[in-house]
């Protein structure tokens, strides 16, 4: 569903370039563990049809089993893709984790109604994520944001946005006002998958919360 008709806006590109390389070494690897994971079936086969006892079938049946159960729901999580704010330090009161699917769906049209309204456009304060080599993190002012989610949620029964897009954009702006009212700066990254781990968060430089 589109919020404007006609051109579509360049400025949103940058989230589409995260993503198209992100799901393609996504992808790659998970091409690489299902290739293991058949390596392993045919060994268990061959060593049932040709080896001695079930003991060694078994073992490489599930080690094929367990390595494809994973393979699959990882990828298919890791698919989940949206567009969040990560914060320079801890806010503490946010909750936008699993929220912004519609935020990078709608990036473009959201971009060139920010154009026509004259406003800053919310992919202008996308940054690299830190933890993915050959990006680069670059931190923003909340206060620059907020003009631009006022004026587009302001704007969003005129246009008729979906609704989760305006739930998104609703969460979004209380973030940011909590993040500026403790002086943290942020930016907006693409976010792969629904879960992170105490180790991830441990190398993090910023906090998703």
């Amino acid at each position: 569903m589109c919020i404007l008709q006609g051109r579509r806006a360049a400025f949103a590109e940058g989230f589409y370039r995260f993503h198209e390389r992100r799901t393609q070494q996504t992808l790659y690897w998970a091409a690489v563990q299902i290739g293991v994971a058949t390596i392993l079936a045919a060994i268990g086969f061959w060593q049932l049809f040709y080896g001695k006892g079930v003991l060694l079938p078994g073992l490489f049946t599930a080690a094929f089993l367990v390595l494809l159960v994973s393979s699959v729901s990882g990828t298919i999580d890791q698919l989940r893709v949206r567009v969040i704010p990560y914060f320079e330090t801890r806010v503490g009161d946010v909750d936008t984790w699993l929220s912004g699917k519609s935020l990078l769906w709608h990036s473009r049209d959201l971009d060139e109604l920010s154009e026509y309204l004259s406003i800053r456009p919310l992919s202008s304060f996308v940054s690299g994520d830190d933890l993915v080599q050959g990006e680069e993190l670059q931190f923003f002012d909340p206060n620059d944001a907020l003009p631009t989610l006022d004026k587009l949620i302001t704007r969003s029964k005129a246009s008729r946005f979906p609704k989760q897009l305006v739930s998104d954009l609703t969460k979004l702006r209380d973030a940011l006002k909590s993040a500026s009212e403790k002086q943290v700066r942020f930016c907006l990254i693409l976010r792969e998958g629904t879960t992170a781990s105490g180790h991830e968060m441990s190398l993090r430089k910023g906090s998703f919360f």
